[in-house]
């Protein structure tokens, strides 16, 4: 049995590749794992960190239909102690994530029950059902060794799994999950960052105070730098900003409505 460092060896040899710049931490399994567990999950592109690292962790190898099926290799490559002590920590990031995510749901219908709600109450709890569901599904994901098999019967497997996802994920062909994206912040920083650079561009700095003394000669050094400050051309005014395109059209409230 050949450990993954003596396989990247061996693949880098018979690439003639010099293999002294390149060791396995570059991989971008590992890389997405170690980014996955430390990032917050209050990042607004977390699922979709999770997302790239489940879609080369569950991959299975393309081959020709007239080869046999093959499982994937991500839990191959967790084998050795310091790749399992990467899959532990990503296992007690997830398990966390829906602990905050619990909470934050109890803490929204305790304000409901004492009357503080408002349109982003509803707005979020509609999201934080299915947001839950996502991290116990990447939770069944990580623990289950199934997945990695190649007599894995997808249609089998509990709803709990998603298994019409795991079956997009398994030939790499899915979209990004944009449906786990808190959007509305999305919205919210932007609209933040217009006002900010709005302020910023209607911005004058104060000039200094024109009045001098009697007894002030035009010769002073004050006098002096405002000549010199007034032989300089204007600042160059901040450029415009168009505010972006929605980069998917607003659905008409017949089709939301539509069952």
């Amino acid at each position: 049995k050949i450990s993954v460092d003596n396989a990247l060896k061996k693949t880098l040899s018979d690439l003639q590749h010099n293999g002294s710049s390149f060791n396995i931490n570059h991989l971008c399994i590992y890389r997405w794992a170690e980014f996955a567990s430390t990032v917050d999950h209050n990042f607004i592109l977390t699922p979709l960190v999770w997302q790239r690292f489940f879609a080369l962790y569950l991959q299975r190898p393309f081959l020709d239909h007239s080869m046999p099926e093959r499982g994937s290799l991500g839990l191959k490559l967790f084998t050795a102690n310091w790749a399992q002590t990467i899959r532990r920590e990503m296992k007690t990031a997830i398990s966390n994530t829906c602990k905050d995510i619990q909470k934050e749901i109890e803490s929204l219908n305790n304000d409901i029950r004492e009357g503080e709600e408002t349109k982003e109450h509803i707005l979020v709890l509609n999201f934080l059902p299915r947001y839950l569901r996502y991290y116990q599904t990447l939770k069944l994901w990580i623990q289950e060794p199934r997945l990695h098999e190649e007599t894995l019967f997808l249609p089998g497997l509990p709803q709990q799994y998603d298994p019409d996802r795991l079956a997009r994920v398994f030939l790499t062909k899915q979209e990004d999950w944009i449906e786990f994206l808190r959007v509305w912040e999305v919205g919210e920083t932007i609209r933040v960052m217009i006002h900010e650079w709005a302020q910023i561009a209607s911005y004058q700095k104060p000039l200094p105070s024109q009045t001098e003394s009697h007894d002030a000669s035009p010769d002073t050094a004050a006098s002096r730098i405002q000549k010199r400050l007034s032989r300089h051309t204007s600042p160059v005014p901040p450029s415009s900003f168009r505010l972006p395109s929605p980069p998917f059209p607003l659905l008409p409230s017949e089709v939301l409505l539509s069952k």
